[in-house]
């Protein structure tokens, strides 16, 4: 929600790709937003992040909030959490194509999803002609990677739940920087040849991603 780029990190390791950044920044005023309320600046309160995570049973990485991929989830590969920055997200890929976007420097930021939102509006006055929208309470269900839709940006949908009824989704978009790391690679010579390895002091930490693919194989699926 800041106006400041966040800046998104995709990192090479030895055992695939990590990509990691702040998704967004509670506890300060949005630029203008449409709103079912209208159009005001808004507020997510610092911590409602938090327990909107907590609820959650589950949270999507997606693209272009586009429903036909799922890339990671809270329960395979994505970690997602508040700290006093901000909502920070890190992840396991190994879909190259995701990878070569952000290598190539066309994503252009973050989004993420809010229904059953809480809210209390501070009326405009002559100082601030717009509304506040203080955000107490809001469910996520997803965040999402932008690369072809607009990253700042707010809009509304209906959605039709599995009960038969209807459901307000909003969602709100910050601009990103992007950043490659090839941490785990670099020259080094070995029996079988030339291989490459981390051109840092410290070497890369081992990860055993393999229930993470195979959990995410099987949400493809």
């Amino acid at each position: 929600m800041a106006h400041d780029k966040i800046k998104l990190t995709a990192e090479q390791r030895a055992d695939g790709w990590h990509i990691s950044g702040y998704v967004t920044v509670p506890g300060r005023e949005s630029r203008p937003v449409q709103t079912p309320s209208g159009i005001v600046r808004e507020v997510i309160g610092q911590g409602v992040f938090s327990d909107a995570i907590a609820r959650a049973d589950i949270i999507r990485l997606l693209v272009d909030h586009n429903t036909d991929r799922v890339y990671a989830t809270t329960l395979s590969g994505l970690s997602l959490y508040e700290d006093a920055v901000g909502v920070f997200a890190d992840a396991y890929i190994d879909d190259e194509d995701l990878i070569d976007a952000i290598r190539n420097g066309r994503v252009k930021g973050w989004s993420f999803d809010m229904s059953n939102v809480e809210d209390e509006i501070t009326p405009a006055t002559d100082t601030e002609p717009l509304p506040i929208r203080h955000v107490t309470k809001f469910d996520i269900s997803e965040i999402s990677i932008i690369i072809d839709m607009i990253p700042y940006y707010s809009s509304s949908s209906i959605e039709v739940r599995a009960d038969g009824g209807e459901e307000k989704r909003e969602y709100r978009g910050t601009e990103t920087e992007t950043e490659t790391v090839i941490s785990a690679l670099s020259n080094t010579e070995t029996d079988g040849g030339t291989e490459e390895r981390a051109d840092t002091d410290e070497e890369a930490p081992a990860y055993d991603l393999s229930s993470y693919k195979s959990r995410l194989e099987s949400l493809r699926k």
